[in-house]
């Protein structure tokens, strides 16, 4: 089945085929803080870019489905994919009217517009007035980070999907991973407000250290060297818990962490050159450094994935 492939092997090939078009895509991470071009902007970072600018061109999908639009930034890595293959279309979702006009502008500029079909409105009542989406080749979700909408996600066009299309969620990293974020700890009470609010929204359920705040929960882990700073596991809200919980459920070779894999490119794609670039994105010495933070995985293991998991 398709679903048993090797996903590493797949990446892999992707990278070695195209990585020489990777200069192509400079532009995007350069502009990625011009409020200018990208009147919303996010943290999606370079490696992960490229991969999915890789991944669209080796695996050719005449379909993609991504929520949520923004003011375009993810989807013109994968929209100038398409270019280069020569025909696909992206259906994308934002209930933001302003930020889908900036995305527009964005699309037309780069002259992707005939590769991107935009739709306005909560994507769980516009997906319903468009046919052919269990035929995507990739599902891109980058939304509200709740476990509920991953849920509606993955039940409403994962489920339906070919084992062999791709799937890929932003800002979760594996349960392993250490980072900080906005220099903690130890805390300011600015950053206390930051997360205490980030995670009353998520409806986090993060286990961890109680801090003594209200929503506030976080695995904190001390540092590997003498000199090293306290770090946490990088992962805020009920999405990424969830997600962890869908990989426990696959078999190795379904799925990858960009986290895990962003240095193993590190000097073929310069997979690093935009650490300083990251905003309170520190390593454990404090550095800036971009986290790598996404998840991919077939649809067919998702799917799998996500049965057992109700089960449980």
């Amino acid at each position: 089945m398709s679903r048993k492939k090797n996903l590493l092997n797949l990446v892999d090939k992707a990278i070695k085929k195209y990585f020489q078009e990777s200069n192509t895509l400079q532009f995007l991470a350069d502009n990625r803080y011009n409020r200018r071009i990208f009147s919303t902007t996010g943290q999606y970072d370079w490696f992960s870019g490229q991969l999915l600018y890789f991944l669209v061109r080796h695996t050719k999908p005449k379909i993609i489905v991504e929520i949520s639009t923004s003011s375009g930034y993810s989807t013109l890595f994968m929209a100038l994919g398409l270019k280069k293959n020569g025909f696909g279309k992206i259906h994308t979702f934002d209930m933001d009217a302003k930020a889908l006009k900036a995305a527009e502008k964005n699309f037309k500029k780069y002259k992707v517009k005939k590769f991107v079909k935009t739709h306005l409105g909560d994507a769980r009542v516009e997906i319903d007035k468009i046919k052919n989406l269990k035929h995507a080749g990739l599902y891109f979700l980058d939304s509200e980070h709740t476990e509920e909408f991953a849920q509606w996600f993955i039940e409403k066009l994962v489920v339906p999907a070919k084992e062999s299309a791709l799937f890929t969620t932003h800002d979760i990293m594996p349960v392993y991973a250490k980072v900080r974020k906005y220099n903690g700890p130890p805390w300011t009470f600015t950053n206390l407000h930051f997360y205490r609010t980030l995670l009353f929204k998520f409806k986090s359920k993060v286990e961890g250290i109680d801090l003594g705040l209200e929503n506030l929960k976080l695995n904190i882990k001390k540092p590997k060297s003498k000199n090293g700073l306290y770090v946490y596991d990088g992962n805020e809200g009920s999405e990424p818990s969830f997600g962890n919980k869908l990989v426990s459920y696959m078999e190795k070779g379904e799925y990858l962490y960009c986290y895990d894999i962003a240095d193993k490119y590190a000097k073929l794609l310069q997979s690093r050159k935009y650490d300083y670039f990251a905003r309170g994105f520190q390593n454990e010495e404090g550095k800036p450094y971009e986290w790598n933070h996404s998840l991919w995985a077939y649809s067919g293991a998702v799917k799998a994935a996500y049965q057992k998991f109700l089960l449980t």
